[in-house]
């Protein structure tokens, strides 16, 4: 009887343990419902550069030349005279080779295209006697006939082989300009310019058109890169 009963219990425990089993849900994890990891889309906004404007640098070489054209060796050589458009006068090279009483002398010189008109002019740079500054004959021909101008060191400066060059006319003008030869005369042509009047006021032009300090400075340092003119020693024995 004893082991009717204890059968009977092994078998209640055994379904008992059975029941609890099957209360016991069963999981199933899937790939989709895993947590993704959350990826945040960072977006980098690059600052556009400044447009900067710049004058074109015309990096063309320009004709030069080595020798002194013919026109001009009679007239170094005190063979022939010449105009000088400064006091419109007839004269000899070396009987007036000073500026308001300075003595000076000839050192070098150089043979470029001022005009761009396909002939030659020659440009004579001199020093003063102290050795402190330069002065310029500015010589253009037309046919036969020779005109002269001269420039002190600060009315002309920085020339490029383009025949351009810088001048200040005073404290409140001063620019950049070349030069032509018109009716027997030599004219100053402005190309950049920079003027100042008793208010303070500062004014630019290029090419005769109004224009921004920052044109001005774009056309200053274009010309400062283009090519400068070759300068050939200065003697006045190679023409006699």
């Amino acid at each position: 009887m004893k082991k009717i009963f204890s059968v009977l219990a092994a078998l209640m425990l055994v379904f008992a343990f059975a029941a609890c089993g099957e209360d016991e849900p069963t999981v199933t994890v899937s790939d989709t419902d895993s947590p993704q990891p959350q990826t945040t889309a960072q977006t980098t906004t690059t600052a556009a550069a400044p447009t900067t404007t710049t004058q074109a640098v015309d990096t063309e070489t320009v004709p030069q030349s080595d020798t002194i054209p013919e026109v001009f060796a009679p007239i170094l050589s005190n063979r022939q005279q010449f105009v000088c458009n400064d006091n419109d006068n007839t004269m000899m090279y070396f009987d007036e080779i000073d500026f308001l009483g300075t003595p000076l002398t000839p050192v070098d010189y150089t043979v470029i295209d001022m005009d761009a008109n396909g002939s030659f002019d020659l440009i004579v740079r001199f020093k003063s006697d102290d050795g402190e500054q330069f002065y310029y004959s500015i010589f253009m021909a037309s046919g036969d006939t020779v005109c002269m101008t001269t420039r002190t060191y600060r009315a002309f400066f920085d020339l490029r082989a383009d025949g351009i060059f810088g001048f200040s006319a005073s404290a409140a003008h001063s620019g950049y300009a070349t030069m032509t030869l018109e009716n027997g005369i030599i004219t100053h042509v402005e190309k950049a310019a920079l003027e100042g009047n008793a208010e303070g006021t500062i004014t630019c032009r290029i090419d005769g058109q109004a224009a921004t300090q920052a044109d001005f400075d774009a056309f200053a340092a274009a010309h400062l890169a283009k090519e400068e003119p070759t300068w050939h020693t200065f003697s006045a024995s190679d023409f006699m």
